[in-house]
C-alpha cells in the first residue's frame, strides 16, 4: 500500500509543473491541455472531426502514461520520468498544432476560458501568452519582469522536487508549497498592473464559463467537481 501511494504522489508531484501545457488534470489544469477537458470541447462547439483529433492526443498520451506509471510502481523514478517528460512533450506539440484548426471564434472563446481560470487558479503561466501581453498591453519591461518570475518559478519548484523525489513525506508537503510558489508568483505578476492593465484583464476573461472537470469521485458525498469560473475578482 505505501509503495502504492509513493507512486501516485509521485506521479502527481511529477505533473505539477507542467499542468499548464498538458492535460494531467488537478486543479492546476490550464493552457492547451484545457482542450482535452469535455465542457470546454462543448463550450468551444467543437467539430466531430475536432473531436476525433483530440480523442486521439488524449488516447496517445494515455498509453504512454500507463508506461510511466508501470515504472514508478517499480521504483524505477528515473524511467518514469523520463517517459513523462516525453509524453508531456508530444502531447504539447500535438496540441498546438491541434489549435491552428480553431475558428476565430473558437480561439477567442479558449482565451477567454484560459483566462478565467487562470485567475481562479492563480496560474502565472498564463502572462507568457502573446495574446495575454497584447490584450492587457503589457510594457517590454513588464514582459522581462514577468519572464524573470516565471524563471525562478521554474527553478524553485525544480528544487522541491528534487528534493522530495523518493521521500514520501516529502512529497506530500511538496505539493502544497507548489501552490503556495505558484500563487505568489500570479500574485506579483497582478500586482505589478496598472488600473488599465486589470480592467482589461478582467475583460479579457470574457463571460462566466462552468468548468465541469473529468476526474469524478464516486461513493457517498458524491462529488462531480464542477467547477464554475467567474471572472468576479
Amino acid at each position: 500500500m505505501r509503495k502504492l501511494m509513493l507512486t501516485m504522489v509521485l506521479v502527481g508531484l511529477l505533473a505539477l509543473p507542467v499542468m499548464g501545457q498538458f492535460g494531467f488534470g488537478g486543479r492546476g489544469q490550464g493552457g492547451d491541455s484545457l482542450l482535452l477537458n469535455k465542457s470546454v470541447q462543448a463550450e468551444l462547439k467543437l467539430t466531430d472531426d475536432q473531436k476525433k483529433d483530440l480523442t486521439a492526443i488524449q488516447k496517445k498520451a494515455t498509453d504512454e502514461g500507463k508506461k510511466a506509471r508501470e515504472a514508478f510502481q517499480d521504483m524505477d523514478f528515473e524511467k518514469g520520468r523520463e517517459i513523462m517528460q516525453k509524453v508531456q512533450k508530444e502531447t504539447a506539440t500535438a496540441l498546438t498544432k491541434f489549435k491552428k484548426t480553431l475558428s476565430k471564434t473558437q480561439a477567442k472563446r479558449f482565451l477567454e476560458i484560459e483566462v478565467q481560470l487562470a485567475t481562479k487558479n492563480t496560474t502565472p503561466s498564463i502572462f507568457s501568452r502573446e495574446e495575454v501581453q497584447t490584450g492587457i498591453k503589457l510594457t517590454e519591461q513588464q514582459k522581462k519582469a514577468n519572464k524573470k518570475t516565471l524563471e525562478g518559478l521554474e527553478e524553485d519548484v525544480k528544487e522541491v522536487m528534487d528534493d522530495a523525489k523518493g521521500d514520501f513525506t516529502k512529497m506530500r508537503a511538496a505539493f502544497t508549497k507548489i501552490g503556495k510558489l505558484r500563487k505568489t508568483a500570479y500574485e506579483k505578476i497582478t500586482k505589478s498592473l496598472t488600473d488599465e492593465q486589470k480592467k482589461a484583464w478582467k475583460e479579457l476573461g470574457g463571460k462566466g464559463f462552468e468548468y465541469k472537470s473529468d476526474f469524478t469521485r464516486t461513493g457517498k458525498g458524491k462529488d462531480k467537481r464542477k467547477r464554475k469560473a467567474k471572472d468576479d475578482e
